[in-house]
C-alpha cells in the first residue's frame, strides 16, 4: 500500500537509527523509488511468505532469522521484502520456548533497523531465555550491524562467519530538506503555528539550531542506551564499547575488542550446534 511505503519512509527519516549509513542510504532510496512508481503505476507483487522460526524437535534447537532492515512493527510486503520487525521476531522466539528449545539460534545478516523498540524487544527475550533456561547462539552470516549487532549481543555466544563484519554500534539521522528544492521549483509553503519549535525552518529554509540541538540529545540518548546495552551483555566496559567509535570490524578484531566469540563457517557452526545439543 501507498500508505504504508510513505509511512515508513517517514519514520526511517528525521529520526534516530540503529542503522549502517549505507544500508540507512540504500533503504530509503529503495522506498522513494517505490513511492514515486506507486503514484505512477499499479504494481504487481507476487507474495512473498514470511520468514518462518524453525524447529528441531529432536536436537530442541530453535531458529529465527534476522534479515534486512529491521523495524519495531511488521509493515506490508510492498515495503520490502527483506524486512523483519522485533514485534515479530519476539512473537516467533515466544512460540518457539513454549514448543521447549534448549537452544535459540539467531541467524543474522542485517545492516541494522529502527532505534525505537530494538533494546526493549531484544532484552524480552533475554529475560524469556533465562526463565526457560535457553541458551541463545547468535550466528553472523554476513554482517551483523547496529540493531542487528544489539541482537547477537544478547546472545551468550556470538559466532561469526570468516567472511562476516559486526559492529557499528552508534546512531544516525538522515535529515530531508525539501524546501528549498520546492521553491525552486516554483512551489512556497506557508506554516501558520504556535509554539516556537513547532516549525524546524528559519526563514532561509534552513533547520534551525535549536532543532538540530534537540536532534542531536536524542541521538544522544540512544548511543548511551546501546552503548550500556552492549556493555552489560558483552560483560564490557562502557568506554570499551564507546572505543570502537561505531567501526565495522572484521571477525579476527571483533574478537580482539569482545565483540565476538568464535570464527567458524556455516557447516562447521551447525555442526557446533547440534553436536553441543543432543
Amino acid at each position: 500500500m501507498a500508505h504504508e511505503l510513505l509511512r515508513l519512509t517517514q519514520r526511517l527519516c528525521n529520526r534516530p537509527q540503529l542503522i549502517s549509513p549505507i544500508t540507512l542510504g540504500s533503504v530509503i532510496q529503495y522506498l522513494e523509488a517505490r513511492n514515486t512508481v506507486g503514484k505512477e503505476m499499479r504494481v504487481t507483487q507476487a507474495k512473498v511468505a514470511p520468514r518462518q522460526p524453525v524447529l528441531d524437535k529432536e536436537s530442541g534447537v530453535g531458529l529465527v532469522q534476522i534479515e534486512g532492515a529491521l523495524t519495531n512493527i511488521q509493515y506490508t510486503p510492498e515495503c520490502g521484502d527483506e524486512s523483519c520487525s522485533y514485534y515479530s521476531l519476539v512473537e516467533d522466539i515466544s512460540m518457539l520456548m513454549d514448543k521447549g528449545i534448549k537452544t535459540l539460534v539467531l541467524d543474522i545478516d542485517s545492516g541494522g533497523g529502527e532505534a525505537y523498540g530494538c533494546f526493549e524487544a531484544a532484552n524480552e527475550v533475554r529475560q524469556m531465555a533465562n526463565d526457560g533456561n535457553v541458551k541463545i547462539i547468535a550466528y553472523v552470516d554476513g554482517l551483523a550491524a547496529s540493531a542487528a549487532y544489539a541482537w547477537a549481543a544478547i546472545a551468550d555466544e556470538i559466532i561469526v562467519n570468516p567472511m562476516a563484519e559486526v559492529g557499528s554500534i552508534g546512531v544516525v539521522v538522515q535529515l530531508m530538506n525539501t524546501l528549498k528544492a520546492e521553491r525552486k521549483a516554483g512551489f512556497e509553503r506557508t506554516f501558520v503555528f504556535a509554539g516556537d519549535s513547532k516549525i524546524p525552518f528559519d526563514t532561509d529554509g534552513n533547520f534551525t539550531e535549536s532543532f538540530i540541538a534537540d536532534l542531536q540529545a536524542g541521538v544522544d540518548f540512544f548511543y548511551q542506551e546501546f552503548i550500556e546495552h552492549v556493555a552489560l551483555h558483552r560483560g564490557m566496559s562502557d568506554q570499551a564499547v564507546k572505543d570502537t567509535q561505531a567501526k565495522v570490524f572484521l571477525p579476527e578484531q571483533a574478537l580482539k575488542l569482545g565483540l565476538a566469540d568464535k570464527i567458524m563457517t556455516k557447516q562447521d557452526f551447525l555442526e557446533y550446534v547440534f553436536s553441543n545439543s543432543l
